[in-house]
């Protein structure tokens, strides 16, 4: 199968890679841009100099650099299954709290629960299908026949 077919499971897991870095970018870039209105979407309120810094660091810094590392792997073929993987744990690190968090205080979340509820839905789809894009990519690796097999008779 040529890797230019648009059917081709390592072509789409590469822009499935490289739509959840941007979208890991994009998180990061704004954090960056407007902490203080960022952060009041959840209810957390920055009123120092000390807390924006953090904020930003924390939810800035790191999130931008888990976004270059995912372009990395996009970028390299060979690398698109680790990408993949460490993007859905990743997200699933975000999901499984923000998820458990909601389920204990459901009826206490006040007027910005519908936050929590996109960003759970962003990261529980973003995990579910990473996983599933690399555990595709696997069975394709299994089934190449430009590949050497592994397994044993």
């Amino acid at each position: 199968m040529s890797t230019r077919s648009p059917g081709n499971p390592q072509r789409v897991a590469r822009y499935v890679l490289w739509f959840y870095t941007l979208l890991t970018a994009f998180f990061g870039v704004v954090t960056f841009i407007d902490p203080v209105r960022l952060a009041a979407t959840v209810d957390i309120s920055l009123l120092t100099a000390i807390a924006r810094i953090d904020f930003v660091a924390t939810y800035g810094g790191s999130v931008v650099g888990v976004a270059a590392l995912l372009a990395y792997c996009a970028l390299h073929p060979e690398r698109v299954r680790l990408g993949l993987t460490a993007t859905a744990f990743y997200y699933a690190s975000y999901a499984l709290p923000r998820g458990i968090g909601m389920m204990l205080t459901h009826g206490q979340m006040g007027p910005n629960a519908y936050t929590l509820y996109t960003l759970f839905a962003i990261e529980s789809s973003g995990a579910v299908i990473s996983f599933w894009m690399a555990r595709k990519m696997r069975d394709f690796k299994e089934l190449s026949p430009s590949q050497p097999s592994t397994h044993t008779v």
